[in-house]
């Protein structure tokens, strides 16, 4: 009964700072306020919102994510060689896997040689080598097993499910899918983004190299010096779905905030003990 009550107070506690935040927030950003005329709006017909149309290329692109997401949790086998919990392998795996295949993409990129071809090649053998690496490296008790294990961050067991959908992660509820909402179904805006990242994706997309960009003026010719992973982990999705549509860069700023949020969740429980 006293853990309960704990948890309850938590929970009360982090809504009441959520809630602290985001009146903060609207207060020096009234604007957001339109974000959820917009959700209301959706919410009240949603076949009526334009942007709910689907993009070109989303079941390719739903396949690139698994494949990447398999990747990184091959990866994580290889690293982490021990049982952990399912937070930690989300966390592992889609942020290795990401990385990884933004990774073959600016390679691709570098070499000119950024095709649905070559990078759907070099993703699959790599995917492949990853396994055949965990077979020798990871002590499974068989290859059904091991496989199993490559599988797991896919499917969360149900008290991981059950956790999640508890009191004191009903902020967190709340939070997460506002984030991807407004990350998914409002325009690229920010000036970083317009000038940047979201054009040097479609670049590399419509390219299938990194150009010579060099000069003054104000956009790529300056900015191309910055780490191009967010662009590359566009062009990833741009190439593997064969459509420059931005939905696909957009996920990805709501997606590393979800691992941002897991992994502050790990670490508190790791402090608490």
């Amino acid at each position: 009964m006293e853990e309960e009550g704990l948890s309850l107070v938590y929970a009360v506690l982090a809504i009441a700072l959520l809630a602290a935040s985001w009146l903060a927030v609207l207060y020096h950003n009234p604007w957001w306020l339109s974000v959820y005329g917009s959700l209301a709006a959706f919410l009240r017909e949603p076949l009526m919102m334009p942007e709910l149309s689907f993009p070109k290329g989303l079941f390719s692109a739903a396949a690139a994510f698994v494949e990447a997401w398999l990747i990184g949790s091959a990866l994580s086998l290889i690293m982490l060689r021990r049982e952990v919990g399912y937070t930690v392998k989300l966390i592992y795996s889609l942020g290795l896997g990401l990385g990884f295949c933004g990774f073959l993409t600016l390679i691709l990129g570098v070499v000119h040689a950024l095709t649905p071809f070559s990078l759907s090649a070099c993703t699959l053998i790599s995917l492949l080598l990853l396994i055949s690496v965990c077979f020798k490296l990871v002590k499974a008790p068989s290859a059904k097993r091991l496989v199993l294990l490559v599988l797991s961050p896919l499917t969360p067991p149900r008290r991981t499910l059950a956790e999640l959908f508890s009191l004191r992660n009903v902020a967190f509820m709340i939070l997460i899918p506002m984030i991807f909402y407004s990350g998914l179904f409002e325009p690229v805006l920010h000036w970083d983004a317009t000038v940047y990242h979201a054009v040097l994706a479609k670049v590399l997309f419509r390219e299938g190299c990194f150009p010579v960009l060099a000069g003054s003026s104000h956009g790529l010719e300056m900015s191309s010096n910055y780490p191009p992973l967010m662009p590359a982990l566009g062009a990833y999705f741009y190439v593997q779905a064969g459509a420059a549509e931005d939905v696909y860069l957009k996920a990805i700023s709501p997606l590393m905030a979800l691992l941002s949020l897991l992994c502050i969740y790990e670490l508190g429980s790791m402090l608490k003990g």
